[in-house]
């Protein structure tokens, strides 16, 4: 073995090991920003959802998971396993709340914010799709168990929130 690749071996290798490290959450003692989130990573969600117009089911599985770095939370959505939409949550620094960003595979840009709301979240959020147009919307997502959360999305109509969409979601064995 050549000295050039022992050094290498040895420098590259607690190096790989901090990489890994991080993607862990903040050290105890540190602020983790992102920790009324933590429920949902590691794990993939699974949910159908019938178009009330066709009847038509659609399968969702939304995976969850530390980014490498450990600074964000990332995720893919598929429907009936073709991906849909890619993003990520994100602490800001500047706006001191949980932000988001995530694309669809059709085009569209959704950007929000993410708050605690009891034991759940409430998101607050734009979708842009590729009209331009923007629709704001909001959404509660709201643990049932360790293994269930439900989740909506409404929209403000005449002052009024109203419910576009809710679905069930449980964790994949």
């Amino acid at each position: 073995m050549s000295r050039v690749f022992r050094w290498t071996c040895s420098f590259a290798l607690p190096v790989i090991l901090s990489t890994l490290a991080l993607a862990q959450p903040p050290a105890a003692g540190a602020v983790d920003h992102l920790q009324p989130m933590r429920w949902m990573v590691g794990k993939t969600w699974t949910s159908d959802a019938v178009d009330p117009s066709s009847g038509k089911k659609t399968h969702i599985e939304s995976v969850m998971r530390t980014s490498p770095n450990g600074a964000s939370i990332e995720f893919v959505t598929t429907f009936d396993a073709k991906p849909y939409y890619n993003g990520f949550y994100a602490w800001d620094p500047a706006t001191t709340q949980i932000r988001f960003w995530y694309t669809s595979s059709e085009g569209e840009l959704t950007q929000g914010t993410a708050a605690p709301e009891g034991d759940g979240l409430l998101q607050t959020f734009t979708i842009t799709g590729v009209d331009g147009k923007v629709s704001p919307l909001r959404s509660h997502v709201k643990p049932v168990s360790a293994d269930v959360y439900d989740w909506n999305v409404e929209a403000e109509r005449d002052g009024k929130w109203v419910e576009l969409i809710r679905l069930r979601y449980t964790r994949k064995a």
